[in-house]
């Protein structure tokens, strides 16, 4: 049996109605959650997709050392692996000993500090 493979088309875009339903049924089922989002910047994200190998972001729901709920996004591979490690291209800032860029990106910005306006929150 063969393996699946990502092609870089996976996922869809969705219904804003639809979403906001979503949303709204994850905060009935999680009502003491305060975390209600998290922000990264294009810039982290563009350069997970930069790398050559990159078929697309998953996204790992996380913890931090204070047990507050953060997602760690890591670039996947056609084969479904994470890349662990970028090759830097134009970036040597942060590159590791061995030359690589870490391929794992965190510290994002959370709602409700940082939220959208309520015309366009989910």
């Amino acid at each position: 049996m063969e393996k699946k493979k990502f092609d870089g088309s996976e996922g869809s875009f969705i219904d804003v109605e639809k979403s906001k339903k979503m949303v709204a049924k994850y905060r009935e089922l999680n009502p003491k959650q305060r975390t209600k989002a998290h922000f990264f910047g294009c810039e982290v994200i563009r350069d997970m997709l930069d790398d050559p190998r990159c078929k697309g972001i998953r996204i790992y729901y996380a913890a931090d050392e204070k047990g507050n709920p953060q997602l760690v996004l890591v670039g996947a591979d056609e084969n479904m692996d994470n890349i662990l490690y970028r090759t830097p291209i134009a970036k040597a800032v942060g590159a590791s000993a061995g030359g690589n860029l870490p391929g794992t990106a965190d510290e994002s910005y959370d709602c409700p500090d940082f939220c959208p306006s309520e015309e366009s929150d989910l």
